[in-house]
């Protein structure tokens, strides 16, 4: 009788601590680095810092470290940051070319 009593006076064990249920920061960091680094001119450090948030992101939702709530978010970071990445360096590669061809037809130009 006595460990009756001290059964039902005892509070209630908490949960077992799990991962929140909703995207983490860095998911949502990476999506919004990906935005920014895909729309804004310029912005090639955002890009690659989306492409590596959303990586890392990626492997903590497989290690089962972060809530799988943030795998789309996390994705979408990624292949934006990819996307910018790649973008702006062919960008920059082509304003090289164009910077090149400038200068051998104007030195071209001055020894005619």
């Amino acid at each position: 009788m006595a460990d009756e009593i001290k059964q039902q006076q005892s509070p209630p064990a908490p949960p077992p601590s799990q991962p929140k249920a909703g995207a983490s920061g860095l998911a949502i960091t990476s999506l919004i680095l990906g935005i920014v680094g895909l729309l804004c001119c310029g912005l090639l450090p955002a890009s690659i810092a989306a492409w590596i948030t959303g990586h890392i992101e990626r492997k903590n939702i497989k290690a089962g470290r972060s809530s799988q709530a943030g795998q789309g978010i996390s994705t979408a970071g990624w292949i934006l940051g990819i996307i910018g990445t790649v973008l702006w360096s062919l960008i920059a590669l082509v304003y090289t070319v164009i910077v090149v061809i400038t200068i051998f037809m104007s030195s071209a130009g001055n020894s005619m």
